[in-house]
């Protein structure tokens, strides 16, 4: 299977999931949520909010992970050009979060250093999240008797 880069809907409907999620999230992988920070990719520094700056650590990543696999140039321009647009934002939660955030990582797990990336934890911590605001899940048992 070949990798490449997912779609701004992709990343924006996994920034709004983190939004709903943020009172599961610590403040370590997704404390830029809620504020305006200088832009990385602008030479003018100009801010840009929380939710954009974290859809960009996501989309560097995969776009990184994809030029890393075929031995070409990143993407910059199109991780430049993302803004986070949290009205046409896909609305995604159970199992379709889960699935995302999973084709996500894989798009973005070629380079040896993915597992240490801000964009590995942030995906990993919201899948915890998603797994934990499943229904049932709150009341299902710790840990099982023995027979």
């Amino acid at each position: 299977m070949s990798a490449f880069v997912v779609t701004y809907s992709h990343i924006d409907a996994i920034v709004r999931a983190a939004q709903a999620y943020r009172a599961r999230l610590s403040n370590f992988s997704w404390g830029f949520l809620g504020s305006e920070i200088p832009d990385p990719t602008d030479p003018e520094r100009k801010t840009i909010d929380g939710a954009t700056f974290c859809g960009k650590i996501l989309l560097e990543a995969n776009a990184s992970s994809v030029a890393y696999r075929y031995k070409d140039q990143p993407e910059a321009a199109l991780v430049a050009a993302y803004r986070y647009d949290w009205k046409r934002a896909p609305k995604l939660d159970g199992p379709a979060l889960i699935k995302a955030i999973d084709c996500l990582e894989y798009q973005s797990c070629e380079r040896p250093d993915w597992r240490e990336t801000q964009a590995a934890k942030m995906l990993h911590e919201l899948r915890s999240a998603a797994i934990a605001a499943l229904p049932g899940y709150d009341s299902a048992a710790w840990s099982l008797r023995a027979y």
